[in-house]
């Protein structure tokens, strides 16, 4: 009956004859020492908690900055398609030659672009002019070969874009549109 309420029963163990306490009299494969994390195994842990923690937050951050590069090359997509598709509902002879970088200035609210003398109006969405900057270049072309027995006469239109990355790189991109008409 006494091996029943002192020590493991049957470890010999230099605690082998120390009080059972109440729960372990109802519990008798309990352990009677006191357990607990020490300060080196927590340290430990957030160590390793930390070394698995570092390359997600790395990943996060890089995935953060290609997002914003790609939400720049969708703004710019988006302003030159919708200026390239507006020059080219345009006629040749309406087109002022010859403009050099003529800077566009945004519409808060949306509305049409205007440039040039006699003044062009195109309809593009509004941007942020600190981040971009949008210049347009005309000049006449005669294109090479008769045709109807006249030397067809062209209008071409760039649309320059200029911004900086976020790792501080100039970027320049030039978007063309040939207008053409028979003289």
């Amino acid at each position: 009956m006494a091996e029943e309420f002192y020590g493991y029963h049957g470890i010999e163990t230099a605690f082998e004859f120390q009080e059972v306490t109440e729960m372990n009299r109802f519990y008798p494969g309990l352990c009677i020492y006191k357990s607990g994390i020490s300060l080196v195994e927590v340290m430990i842990a957030l160590f390793i908690f930390a070394l698995i923690l570092a390359p997600m937050f790395n990943t996060f951050i890089q995935s953060s900055t290609i997002i914003k590069i790609g939400q720049h090359d969708l703004e710019i997509l988006n302003l030159s398609s919708s200026f390239t598709s507006q020059m080219r509902t345009l006629d040749c002879a309406s087109l002022p030659v010859p403009l050099t970088d003529v800077a566009l200035t945004p519409v808060t609210n949306g509305g049409p672009v205007k440039f040039g003398s006699p003044q062009v109006e195109v309809l593009m969405p509004s941007w942020d002019a600190n981040n971009f900057n949008l210049s347009v270049t005309t000049k006449s072309m005669t294109l090479p070969g008769v045709w109807l027995g006249n030397p067809p006469v062209a209008k071409l239109c760039l649309l320059r874009v200029q911004w900086k990355e976020r790792i501080g790189q100039a970027k320049t991109l030039f978007f063309p549109v040939l207008l053409t008409k028979e003289q």
